[in-house]
């Protein structure tokens, strides 16, 4: 299996714990993506540490963490107030790259959060310099001094199931599949995955 990114780290780990404050571990992440090389274990290593750094798992032990998701809608919410504190600031015929060096947020992050805004109204083109879109603020972004902060999507359709396939895996590694309680759990995750395909099946069938 190819090296997971971050997003799928994340999704991951969101799985595997079912609620704040649960623990996971680098060997919880190295058997959902059947992670062996040392050199990709490394690199996943520093991807979790960079969950470390903002806050969405904290150390209880060598190797070990629990998990913190408030961590992550701070540190979104956060980005898009550097982002919109640099577009009241700077003079019309600012470009995302310009924001993008101001406030040293992703590339991804500015250019979507700035798609949002032109569709919500509060930014607009101001002509072009070359091939790159020059933009600026409204009325309404300038009347706007608080923060405006987009919904979060589902951008994956297909993430409860992945969610308890995520869950399945760890009834098998953590916990005794033999117990009652176990079982169950296992048949409550294999039906939620099942009954998404077995319906998506019905579907295609009946086209």
């Amino acid at each position: 299996m190819s090296r997971p990114t971050a997003g799928q780290i994340r999704q991951a780990i969101n799985g595997l714990c079912a609620k704040a404050g649960d623990r996971i571990s680098y060997a919880d992440i190295f058997h959902v993506f059947d992670i062996k090389d040392a050199t990709d274990r490394d690199h996943t290593r520093r991807a979790i540490r960079d969950f470390l750094r903002r806050g969405e798992l904290k150390r209880v032990e060598p190797g070990v963490f629990t998990y913190h998701p408030e961590a992550i809608k701070k540190q979104e919410v956060e980005g898009y107030q550097r982002i919109w504190r640099a577009i009241r600031a700077v003079r019309p015929g600012w470009t995302t790259a310009d924001i993008e060096q101001v406030t040293r947020m992703s590339r991804n992050h500015a250019q979507k959060y700035c798609r949002w805004l032109h569709a919500e109204g509060f930014i607009t083109p101001h002509g072009r310099q070359g091939n790159t879109r020059l933009w600026r603020v409204t009325t309404k972004g300038r009347d706007h001094q608080q923060t405006p902060i987009p919904p979060r999507a589902i951008k994956d359709p297909y993430k409860p199931e992945r969610l308890a396939a995520c869950r399945l895996v760890r009834c098998f590694m953590d916990r005794d599949p033999g117990k009652p309680v176990t079982r169950q759990k296992i048949i409550t995750e294999c039906n939620a995955i099942l009954a998404r395909f077995q319906k998506g099946e019905a579907h295609a069938q009946a086209q």
